[in-house]
């Protein structure tokens, strides 16, 4: 009897968490979001991240790869926010054991003339630095962005 309750709290608890998931599509940029002058949470934030999501799973296809996806939605609120839209990613870069970085892909979003405007991240735009022998980082800013943007 105990089991019956234990597996219907687990159903539960898993339609709750998934109900309160929002519902955020990428590349689905709204007039609401690139109308949004405050954060209501925090009056004073320079910029939101407006949703977050990460994604980390095997990939056994040809070889055995651990696959870290992620995904950002970040509202600039002021001036000082555009540092927000300034991304780099730092990564094992030696012989032996190292990562790759296989897509990235920005989009910076405005409105101008009340009509939403998108502008893709060039990919000449995407610098790699060596840190080290074994650490490298991939440097790269979003583009277009002013106070009012959303980068996805």
């Amino acid at each position: 009897m105990k089991r019956i309750y234990f597996s219907i709290a687990i159903v539960l608890l898993c339609v709750v968490a998934q109900a309160q998931q929002a519902n955020y599509k990428f590349g689905k940029v709204s007039k609401e979001e690139l109308e949004m002058t405050s954060y209501d949470k925090d009056k004073d934030a320079n910029a939101a991240i407006l949703y977050e999501e990460t994604n980390v799973y095997y990939d056994i296809s040809n070889k055995i790869l651990l696959v870290n996806e992620q995904f950002k939605r970040i509202k600039i609120l002021k001036d000082n926010g555009k540092e927000h839209a300034d991304f780099s990613i730092k990564y094992i870069s030696n012989r032996l054991f190292h990562d790759y970085i296989s897509y990235i892909d920005v989009v910076s979003y405005n409105l101008v003339n009340e009509k939403i405007v998108k502008t893709k991240l060039d990919k000449k735009m995407i610098f790699t630095e060596e840190l080290s022998t074994n650490y490298s980082q991939k440097k790269f800013s979003a583009p277009n962005v002013k106070v009012g943007t959303v980068v996805e």
